[in-house]
C-alpha cells in the first residue's frame, strides 16, 4: 500500500527528512518527538521489528501540523526461537535491543540527536 499524506502527496521516509532537504519540514525536535511516540507504541502492542531504520519509516504528514511514522518494512521477530512472541517481557527487551542498534547508536541517527541535544542546551 502506498502511504499518502493527508493533501495526497507521497509520504517521504524519515531519512529524507533528516538530510534536511528544502521539501523537508521537521526539527531535530520533532524527529525525536516521533521517534519516541513510534517506540513507546511498539513496547505498549508488544510490536517486534527487526530493521528500525530511518529508511523504513516513513513520515505521514496527518494535517499541517500533525505527524506520524509509519513502518514500511523490518517488521516482524527474526529470532529462531520466538520467544518474544510469547512472553511480553522478553517482547520489551527485544524492542528494546533492536531500537538501540538501529535508532540510538546509528552514524544518521546520532546526527539529529546532537542537533536536538545543542537545542535543548539553550
Amino acid at each position: 500500500e502506498l502511504v499518502r499524506d493527508f493533501d495526497g502527496t507521497i509520504s517521504m521516509d524519515l531519512e529524507a527528512h533528516m538530510r534536511r532537504g528544502p521539501e523537508c519540514m521537521l526539527s531535530p525536535r520533532e524527529i525525536v518527538t516521533l521517534l519516541n511516540e513510534l517506540y513507546n507504541h511498539l513496547l505498549h502492542h508488544r510490536l517486534i521489528i527487526c530493521d528500525p531504520a530511518p529508511h523504513n519509516m516513513l513520515v505521514k504528514r496527518l494535517s499541517p501540523e500533525k505527524n506520524r511514522l509509519v513502518l514500511v518494512d523490518g517488521i516482524g521477530n527474526p529470532q529462531f526461537i520466538k520467544s518474544a512472541d510469547v512472553f511480553g517481557r522478553f517482547a520489551a527487551g527485544t524492542i528494546r535491543k533492536k531500537w538501540r542498534t538501529y535508532v540510538t547508536i546509528n552514524p544518521v541517527m546520532e546526527e539529529v540527536f546532537r542537533r536536538e541535544a545543542e537545542y535543548m542546551a539553550f
